[in-house]
């Protein structure tokens, strides 16, 4: 598929199935598409993952200075093409002015309910304890809400944390991963209506608890899911645990 900006052509989107393992054979092919038609760069994406590459190295692009899954905005694409078009080559893009959330897919019902089930078995395998497992789980819920929430209505949270941020730090980094987690829940005690209710700390102890599940959230949109997924994901807000959002 290709995107035009201003008549011309912007970038190639090459699509895979949902879910397929994105091979070096898929990003070879997509960015020779991108050259045969002359497009800056390519997406190539299984639904979950996007990566971009320059159609004319064959590199992988790093969008402000990361290997991101975000791929440039309305904003941000201007600029981006304005840069791509100075040096054909570059990967380096610099900083955009948009500061949007990078796409992520909804989710139907069924999926929702698997990424339940997978996080509250996280954090009874890490943690071993069992005892307010969904409260914690709702805590981190919550502060991907409000993320989402603020994303949508062009609103400011009051700390600089992304999920999709956090969900690409290494292994190395999960303590760091642990701290800003617990620095946005303090944030939202304080700062905000739901302090009002959210009266206790984190009782997730384990680092590796956090990232995992962390990373499982920073891949999917809460927002762009169905209305029936919507409900489900918001029922400990709707029945007074935490104050609806």
């Amino acid at each position: 598929m290709l995107v035009r900006h201003s008549g011309k052509i912007a970038f190639l989107v090459e699509a895979k199935r949902i879910a397929k393992t994105l091979s070096q054979k898929d990003r070879d092919q997509a960015v020779a598409y991108g050259a045969d038609v002359k497009a800056p760069f390519v997406v190539l994406t299984n639904g979950t993952q996007f990566e971009s590459y320059n159609s004319a190295s064959g590199k992988r692009i790093r969008w402000n200075g990361k290997l991101s899954d975000k791929i440039p905005s309305k904003k941000e694409l201007p600029d981006a093409l304005k840069a791509l078009r100075k040096d054909p080559t570059l990967t380096e893009v610099p900083p955009a002015k948009d500061s949007s959330l990078p796409f992520r897919p909804g989710l139907p019902l069924k999926q929702l309910n698997a990424l339940f089930a997978r996080c509250l078995n996280t954090i009874r395998k890490i943690e071993r304890n069992e005892d307010r497992a969904f409260t914690d789980f709702a805590k981190i819920i919550l502060l991907k809400l409000l993320e989402e929430k603020a994303d949508s209505e062009g609103a400011t949270l009051t700390y600089t944390y992304r999920f999709h941020e956090l969900a690409e730090k290494p292994d190395v980094q999960a303590d760091q991963l642990k701290t800003a987690a617990v620095s946005m829940l303090d944030d939202v005690k304080k700062k905000t209506p739901y302090g009002d209710v959210i009266r206790e700390d984190f009782y997730l102890k384990n680092a590796k608890t956090f990232q995992k599940i962390v990373q499982e959230l920073a891949a999917v949109s809460f927002r762009d899911s169905r209305a029936d997924t919507k409900g489900h994901l918001e029922e400990p807000y709707n029945c007074g645990v935490y104050p609806s959002i």
